[in-house]
């Protein structure tokens, strides 16, 4: 078996998830934290869309229906945390005759013709010998999101005391509070 499509990549492919609903669409984990989403009536050398969901491998990908008008991706890192996101209905609506053009599509490139064809010479667009990745990732959404979490956090706990003070002194409790952590 030889593969139909090929494209370098710098991080390795940990995982991988055909849809349950479409047959010519797909998900990729990659060492990186990222997650491609395929979608191969659409394009054949460059993912619909890319992701950066974790700061350490996806090393599990699933998708799941959880009611009819509802499906999800969970992804699990290496660190074991899993992310969900929703998907459009667009990725899990499959087209009319979707298996039968995903079918022929692959029937077209036999392995000959991959080794062959460029994307131009099929009507595709080109593809570079190499996608330019930056060498230091910048940081996520998720990444920034976290690190909002934890300064939200401390700030909640710092208000909460403060209120929790307030009404301990409106209830003139304050003062049995003073004497129960000292004897602590």
């Amino acid at each position: 078996n030889v593969p139909v499509y090929l494209r370098e990549r710098r991080a390795y492919i940990t995982s991988g998830q055909w849809s349950p609903t479409r047959p010519a669409l797909f998900l990729l984990g990659f060492q990186d934290g990222s997650i491609e989403v395929w979608d191969l009536l659409q394009n054949h050398y460059y993912p619909f869309v890319k992701l950066f969901m974790a700061t350490s491998p996806i090393k599990f990908l699933s998708i799941q229906s959880m009611t009819e008008n509802q499906h999800l991706v969970a992804a699990g890192d290496s660190k074991g945390i899993v992310y969900t996101m929703d998907l459009l209905p667009s990725l899990w609506i499959p087209t009319e005759n979707e298996l039968e053009k995903v079918n022929q599509m692959i029937e077209k490139k036999s392995p000959q013709d991959t080794e062959t064809q460029s994307p131009e010479s099929i009507g595709e667009p080109a593809v570079p010998e190499r996608i330019p990745v930056p060498e230091h990732k910048p940081p996520t959404q998720l990444e920034e999101v976290q690190l909002g979490e934890e300064e939200v956090m401390t700030s909640s706990h710092g208000e909460f005391s403060t209120l929790e003070k307030e009404a301990l002194t409106f209830l003139d409790m304050a003062e049995e509070e003073i004497i129960i952590s000292e004897e602590e």
